[in-house]
């Protein structure tokens, strides 16, 4: 209804403003028009049209909402504009990028989410957390009966490090069937990025590994030389080619090559000598010559340490520009693979791909496949790992671990190491833990310092320990004597109590004697101890004794000045 009203009025509108400009021609042409009283209903009849217009839109509004621009999304939210990132598939299909280079060369992503999580339930029925139905439990068992443990682990490990990279799958793995079907076109999509990084990797490397191949390209080039981009030097490349093939030896026949190197490239090309995964290639050993170091009785000396694979692996993962900087630095403008995927270490898996990477560049095919004659890149991938991860010489694989930590993040500890501040090589070349030292070492000086000016006395010099005194009884013979404890002044008591219960028996008599003998309580004689000596004083009894202790307690300080006052008017 309300539409209908609005058609309405603006049809009568637009005939009214038809009929209002027949009129203003008629009032044009009789008067002018400042005097006309109908110039003022067009502008009144124009802004009815304009109401109705808006009262159309609103209604149009109602019925269909307008498209929330982002500002006015962040104002109705009340929040921050977010920042831009990728969203949970893009950050699966990123991570599909690093699989190759980092996890698993040749993994099948589907085969791989189908059975980890049957080996995840049987592990929990194992342990009694899940109760399996036995028919689904015969189903499984018979799925996983024919894969191999080998398999099996290899599996699992890429399955945690893929989920661990990409938790939104482990979601799309426990939910329904509309996430299981959206985990099995994210699995295809994912599975195609993984074949694009085999073949832009070895386009990539192909037009640069005449220089990589060569020792030292600034001083001698590979000999034919090889050109980018040209196919006829591309076709002598692999046996073809004597310093490649010499690469390509097998290194327990380098030596022969050495020696007659066309007879050798003949047995190369005849498959007497046969390539294979099982044996090692002499480009993975270190050497001016790859190879020409080898022992065979320390074939793990110097593997997987040669220089071209050197050069291949700073190519893949620290950037082009660094293939051929002796210190490894990136001059690019663009971030590496490393950086990209938040790569830490070196890995057993990121040293076998480059192996492959290596000799297939080397190699006279243009397009990737899995084998190359009777050498299968497959196998040697898993060789490699298998090798590094289960070496019965551990230390050997921590030094190869170490020495390829070193090549591309110039620390054997890896990029978290190189990029804390805590942990260096050398703290001598480091000013912070330089001071660290230092203060540390002025905090032990200073508590030691306090420590010996506590044990000694103010000169410096040790205080002795004072000795016990006795305490010294008073007596009749030396009343004048006293303990440390007291002021000389007053003497103390004397410790024995016979003379005291002497003294309370004979109270009458001790006014007699105190009136009678003035002298006795005259303090003058003790304060001053040069008299005493002069003038001694004869032996009392010991009644007597008692109450001269007694009384030189009891008697008040101001009790001397009294009696000498006395004494003197006498």
């Amino acid at each position: 209804m309300p539409a209908r009203r609005h058609r309405s009025l603006s049809t009568s509108s637009s005939s009214s403003s038809d009929s209002d400009d027949s009129m203003m021609s008629q009032s044009h042409s009789t008067s002018p028009p400042t005097t006309s009283p109908m110039h003022k209903e067009p502008k009144r009849k124009k802004s009815l049209q304009k109401r109705a217009r808006e009262s159309s839109d609103s209604d149009t509004d109602a019925k269909k909402p307008k498209k929330r621009t982002k500002k006015r999304k962040d104002s109705d939210s009340g929040n921050k504009p977010k920042q831009k990132g990728m969203s949970l598939q893009e950050q699966c299909l990123h991570v599909a990028r690093w699989i190759p280079r980092g996890v698993d060369m040749f993994c099948k992503l589907t085969d791989v989410f189908r059975v980890a999580p049957l080996v995840e339930q049987r592990e929990a029925a194992e342990k009694a957390d899940h109760i399996e139905d036995e028919q689904v439990k015969s189903d499984h068992e018979a799925i996983l009966k024919n894969i191999s443990k080998d398999e099996e682990a290899r599996m699992m490990r890429t399955y945690k490090k893929i989920t661990t990279a990409a938790p939104y799958l482990l979601t799309l793995v426990n939910g329904n069937k509309k996430k299981r079907r959206e985990l099995e076109g994210l699995l295809t999509e994912m599975q195609m990025i993984i074949g694009q990084v085999h073949s832009e990797d070895a386009s990539h490397l192909k037009p640069v590994i005449g220089q990589y191949a060569a020792y030292d390209p600034d001083d001698k080039d590979l000999d034919p030389p090889i050109r980018a981009n040209n196919q006829r030097s591309r076709a002598k490349m692999g046996i073809n080619h004597p310093q490649l093939a010499r690469m390509l030896c097998p290194v327990k026949h380098l030596g022969e090559y050495l020696k007659d190197p066309i007879v050798t490239r003949q047995k190369l090309e005849n498959g007497d000598i046969k390539m294979r995964a099982l044996v090692w290639p002499a480009m993975v050993y270190s050497g001016k010559i790859a190879g020409e170091h080898f022992n065979p009785q320390l074939v793990q000396n110097g593997l997987f340490e040669g220089y071209l694979l050197e050069r291949v692996m700073r190519h893949l993962f620290t950037g082009p520009s660094s293939a051929l900087c002796a210190d490894s630095e990136s001059v690019g403008t663009r971030p590496c693979n490393a950086c990209l995927h938040n790569m830490m270490e070196v890995e057993a898996e990121n040293i076998a791909y480059g192996v492959i990477q290596s000799r297939f560049a080397i190699g006279s095919r243009d397009k990737w496949k899995e084998e190359d004659g009777t050498y299968n890149y497959r196998d040697a991938y898993y060789r490699i790992i298998s090798t590094i991860c289960d070496a019965p010489d551990r230390s050997w694989a921590k030094a190869l671990h170490e020495h390829w930590n070193l090549k591309l993040f110039k620390n054997k500890l890896g990029l978290r190491a190189s990029s804390s501040t805590n942990t260096t090589d050398d703290d001598d070349d480091d000013d912070f833990a330089l001071m660290q030292k230092q203060y540390e070492q002025r905090l032990a000086d200073e508590a030691t310092a306090q420590m010996v000016s506590s044990d000694s006395g103010p000169g410096g010099e040790e205080l002795p320990t004072p000795p016990k005194s006795p305490s010294v009884p008073v007596t009749a013979s030396d009343g004048a004597k006293s303990s440390t404890s007291l002021p000389p002044e007053i003497p103390p008591p004397s410790p024995d109590p016979k003379p005291q219960e002497s003294a309370t028996s004979e109270k009458p008599e001790e006014q007699v004697v105190s009136a009678k003998e003035p002298a006795v309580n005259d303090f003058s004689d003790l304060s001053e101890p040069d008299e005493l000596d002069k003038e001694p004083q004869p032996p009392k009894s010991k009644a007597k004794r008692g109450r001269i202790c007694k009384a030189v307690v009891q008697s008040p300080l101001p009790a001397p000045k009294k009696a000498r006052t006395s004494r003197k008017k006498k």
